[in-house]
């Protein structure tokens, strides 16, 4: 099973049209939100190529999770996270970023098999923009998972 992506806290389209485009790029194809927004026009064309599901809820969501063997993986900026390089990753996971705002809820986080932080300079900013974030989490678990086949897919030889 591949990767899925959780939307339903963001709010902004381009937020959401940039974790569409990313995760289909790396191979996520169930994109779960909490409303029917059909105007993806920052993902570039690639919200045609994912699957869409609402769930109401997080309560919804996370049964859906248990019942369809998904694992939440949270993405947030908190001392008890695992620092993004020591990951492993579950199989099947639910990539969830935080809203704009408010971060990753409570409810998820206590549900999340994984929460992972990107490590950050001591600066100002204390968070990156949540869709670079989950953009920088999901090639991380393609890189983990998918490089094996990858380097498998040779050209035979005398073609090119």
């Amino acid at each position: 099973m591949k990767p899925a992506v959780y939307l339903g806290n963001l709010k902004n389209p381009s937020n959401r049209g940039t974790c569409i485009r990313t995760g289909e790029s790396f191979g996520v194809n169930l994109i779960m939100t909490n409303d029917l927004i059909t105007n993806y026009k920052y993902s570039q064309g690639t919200s045609n190529h994912v699957i869409f599901l609402q769930l109401k809820t997080e309560k919804e969501v996370i049964d859906y999770c248990k019942k369809n063997h998904h694992k939440i993986v949270c993405i947030e900026n908190i001392p008890e996270a695992i620092d993004i390089k020591d990951v492993n990753y579950p199989a099947n996971p639910l990539f969830i970023t935080g809203n704009e705002n408010f971060g990753v809820s409570k409810l998820f986080l206590d549900n999340a098999r994984i929460i992972v932080k990107i490590p950050q300079a001591d600066t100002y900013c204390r968070c990156l923009n949540t869709a670079v974030a989950c953009s920088i989490v999901m090639q991380d678990w393609f890189q983990k998972n998918k490089k094996k086949q990858i380097q498998t897919k040779q050209i035979p030889k005398g073609k090119k």
